[in-house]
């Protein structure tokens, strides 16, 4: 009965602040609040009380409650000085492995993993029986366990070192822990154009469509890209046309990545023989793409598409088909 007690220990607080029950009664009050779910003012009365009674044998108590109240509040780095200091200030308190246990929880939810992995691991070791060990050996595990950055840069290194192996190790805890991760699509990505230049196009477009779910502009096209030029390297024109059209379809492209989905296009349409749909894409390339390999190689195909929509009167066959040259290698999401 909570709310009933606060009432009572109000009233000792209000009309008797000289008593000796004061120092208690506030605590009272400070506790009923929390327990109420009423932190804002378990944490003013709380920081009354150390105030005006730092010595009090309830002190230890009231630390510890303040910064659990400060933790409800979402304001773990106030409460982070106070457990710091709780050894030294209370050594011979029976609270000094909860307010450890507090310390390396609040240093592992709060960026510090490593920090709060060796209070928590000194807590366990001096307290393996407490009731919050099970807990603080699971924060454990997850503090020291490699993040997204950390598995997307162990990549990169293996790959810069030759190590296929170690990179793919990497990729697979990436993508197994972190599936939704940014550097999980933008890795899948390097990996897929990797993949395309060894003419590895199963995998490329498997990894191509991995970086396509990326919530990055730059990643999603790119992806759709790799994708869009592994189908067609297997002959495999309609699922090539979807994906190109998927690069056109994301608002921020990079230019030349945008022309070159365009030329894909045209060329899965003339396989199917779409003409005028082949031609429409090679007339986007040839009057507007920056790249003056790609239009010139957009131009010869315009012609060709011209000449296989005439009526058939002897006009010359269409010139060869030839897939445009590939432009230089850029980064990921660079833009030209």
């Amino acid at each position: 009965r909570f709310a009933e007690a606060r009432t009572a220990y109000d009233e000792v607080v209000r009309t008797d602040a000289a008593s000796p029950l004061a120092p208690d009664a506030l605590y009272g009050v400070a506790r009923s609040d929390l327990e109420l779910k009423q932190p804002e003012p378990a944490v003013t009365a709380l920081h009354d009380f150390l105030t005006t009674w730092p010595e009090h044998a309830q002190a230890p108590a009231a630390t510890l409650e303040l910064a659990r109240g400060l933790i409800e509040l979402k304001r773990a780095g106030e409460a982070q000085p106070l457990l710091t200091t709780f050894v030294t200030k209370y050594p011979s308190s029976k609270l000094v492995p909860d307010a450890q246990f507090l310390l390396g929880w609040i240093k592992t939810n709060n960026g510090d993993q490593r920090g709060g992995a060796a209070d928590l691991r000194a807590f366990v070791t001096a307290n393996p029986n407490h009731e919050q060990a099970p807990e603080a050996r699971r924060l454990i595990t997850a503090a020291l366990a490699p993040t997204a950055d950390e598995l997307y840069d162990a990549a990169q290194i293996a790959t810069r070192l030759s190590r296929p192996k170690d990179t793919e190790a990497a990729w697979r805890k990436l993508k197994g822990q972190f599936p939704d991760h940014p550097k999980t699509r933008r890795l899948a990505l390097e990996l897929a154009q990797a993949a395309l230049k060894q003419k590895d196009y199963k995998d490329a477009g498997a990894l191509g469509l991995t970086a396509a779910q990326s919530d990055e502009d730059s990643v999603r096209a790119e992806g759709w890209l790799v994708v869009g030029e592994s189908e067609l390297k297997l002959k495999r024109f309609p699922q090539a046309v979807k994906a190109f059209e998927a690069v056109g379809a994301v608002g921020d492209v990079e230019a030349g990545v945008r022309y070159r989905a365009l030329a894909g296009l045209g060329l899965a349409r003339e396989e199917q023989k779409e003409w005028k749909l082949a031609l429409a894409a090679y007339e986007a390339v040839a009057g507007r793409s920056p790249d003056a390999t790609l239009r010139d190689w957009a131009r010869a195909r315009v012609t060709a598409m011209k000449n296989q929509l005439k009526p058939a009167n002897g006009t010359p066959a269409p010139p060869k088909r030839s897939e445009p040259a590939k432009p230089s290698d850029k980064p990921a999401g660079r833009k030209s």
